[in-house]
C-alpha cells in the first residue's frame, strides 16, 4: 500500500474513533453525583437572630455619672465613670476620697429572647444567693415585673429588676475602710436608681 493511501487509512479511523466517542459521551447521561456537584445551590436561609433591643443604648449616657452620684448613699465623690466600647450596656461609677475610701456603683442591661427567661435568669441569680450565702433575697413591688434586693457581703449589694424581656443590674459596694453606707442607704439608693433607669428606658 502506498505511503499516502496509508494516511488516509489512519486518518479516517483516528476520525471514526473520535465521532464515536462524541456520540457515547453525548448518550450516556451523566453521573447524578457530578449532576449534584455542578446544579446550582439555593441558599438555605439564615437562622433567626436574637433581637437586639438595647443596640443604641449607651448606659453611661442614659444614667450620667450627675445622676448616680445625686442618688448614691456615699459620702465622698464620684471620681471616675467608666464605661466598656464591648459592652455599651454596662456603666461602672467610681467614688473615692484624698483619705483612700472608695466605694462603687455599677448598673447592666441585659436582653433575652423572651420575658420567660429574663425571669429565668433573675431565679437563677435569687438560687445562687441561696447557695452561697444562704439568705433569701427580698422581694421587692412596685418595681418592673419582678425585683428582688439582696445584700451578700459588706462590699456587694444589689437589686435585680425584670421587665419585659430585659434584666437591669444595680450593684452597690461601700469599699474602702471608713466608708459608712447602711444596707437601708444602699437599699433606697438602688431603688431610686432602678426606677429613674426604668423610666428611661421606656
Amino acid at each position: 500500500m502506498p505511503f499516502r493511501m496509508l494516511l488516509l487509512v489512519v486518518a479516517t479511523m483516528i476520525a471514526a474513533v473520535a465521532c464515536g466517542g462524541a456520540s457515547s459521551s453525548a448518550g450516556t447521561p451523566a453521573s447524578p453525583g457530578l449532576a449534584a456537584a455542578t446544579a446550582p445551590r439555593e441558599s438555605s436561609p439564615s437562622p433567626p437572630q436574637r433581637p437586639e433591643t438595647t443596640g443604641a443604648i449607651v448606659m453611661c449616657d442614659l444614667m450620667p455619672g450627675s445622676d448616680v452620684a445625686g442618688a448614691a448613699p456615699f459620702s465622698i465623690p464620684l471620681q471616675k465613670v467608666v464605661s466598656q466600647t464591648y459592652l455599651p450596656q454596662s456603666c461602672e461609677y467610681r467614688f473615692a476620697s484624698p483619705k483612700g475610701e472608695y466605694a462603687g456603683i455599677r448598673i447592666d442591661l441585659q436582653d433575652w429572647d423572651s420575658h420567660e427567661k429574663a425571669l429565668a435568669s433573675l431565679q437563677s441569680h435569687v438560687q445562687a444567693v441561696r447557695d452561697a450565702y444562704h439568705i433569701e433575697p427580698d422581694a421587692l413591688s412596685g418595681i418592673g415585673d419582678r425585683a428582688t434586693w439582696s445584700v451578700t457581703t459588706i462590699a456587694d449589694a444589689g437589686i435585680d429588676v425584670v421587665f419585659g424581656a430585659r434584666e437591669l443590674t444595680i450593684n452597690l459596694g461601700p469599699g474602702g475602710q471608713g466608708m459608712p453606707a447602711s444596707d437601708a442607704a444602699r437599699r433606697a439608693a438602688a431603688i431610686a436608681l432602678a426606677k429613674l433607669a426604668l423610666e428611661r428606658l421606656r
